[in-house]
């Protein structure tokens, strides 16, 4: 079986709680979706040129309403590669060309709450316990995980009634994720060639830091306690290296760094 689906221009999602409740949208430009399943192996990619999320919300503080974004002209700006075969683990490659990011945590709430809303209400939510005494006797099954991102950066806003005064973090993300049932082990999370930037306009960031490279592993596990019906998350780390850097301010960004913070 062979599926493929392609569009020219944008294609738009609006999320909302409700018609007057607006969260976020997303529009992916120049896409594809393409599906092929045999005996062996099932396949999906998708590749999208570029992306662009913005806040919808009708009272945000936020001037600048640009959520992510992502351009790579003659690239794809979204790459997206999954592989199950009929025996084995499960593999999924993401990688992301110079994605920004703003750092909006009110929105980002919105949309968790959004999205797990979402779930509950759909049969997937449980569907997991009954297959898990289903198939107690069987294998469990792998899914290997792979995030790469590109030169990409991070913003956070120093004043949120301005637009070009931000802290900025940059520089490529390597994941590598191996996920069992509720537990996802962090094997390798990588910033590297990271730096930290004071951008007061677009044309002249400052530069704070020209080395800022971290390395971490952990385990992120999720349980659910169905007699009290909430479900519990636990991240633990077994090491978080950061390499040595050299951080260099004046007042004034000391001042934009602290304002940026507090704005989080």
């Amino acid at each position: 079986i062979r599926f493929l689906l392609e569009w020219r221009g944008p294609l738009r999602f609006d999320l909302a709680f409700t018609h007057a409740s607006q969260i976020a949208s997303l529009e992916l430009v120049d896409g594809s979706v393409n599906y092929e399943s045999s005996a062996e192996q099932m396949c999906t990619g998708i590749r999208i040129r570029a992306i662009k999320g913005e806040d919808t919300r009708f009272e945000s503080r936020n001037a600048d309403k640009s959520v992510l974004e992502g351009v790579e002209p003659g690239a794809q700006a979204f790459q997206l590669i999954s592989t199950i075969p009929a025996v084995g683990d499960s593999h999924l490659e993401v990688t992301l060309e110079h994605p920004v990011l703003q750092l909006l945590p009110a929105l980002f709430t919105d949309l968790s709450t959004w999205g797990l809303s979402a779930y509950q209400q759909s049969a997937m939510y449980i569907l997991p316990a009954r297959a898990a005494v289903e198939s107690a006797v069987t294998v469990t099954r792998l899914q290997v995980i792979e995030v790469i991102v590109k030169s990409g950066a991070i913003k956070i806003p120093v004043s949120w009634a301005e637009k070009s005064n931000f802290i900025e973090i940059t520089g490529g993300i390597n994941a590598s994720l191996v996920q069992s049932g509720s537990t996802t082990q962090i094997r390798d999370l990588t910033l590297q060639s990271g730096k930290l930037r004071h951008a007061v306009s677009a044309d002249s960031p400052t530069l704070l830091c020209g080395r800022l490279e971290v390395a971490t592993r952990g385990t992120f596990k999720s349980t659910q306690d169905e007699a009290k019906g909430i479900r519990l998350n636990t991240l633990s780390f077994e090491f978080i290296r950061i390499q040595p850097l050299r951080i260099c301010v004046d007042r004034s960004q000391l001042r934009a760094l602290t304002a940026a913070v507090m704005e989080l």
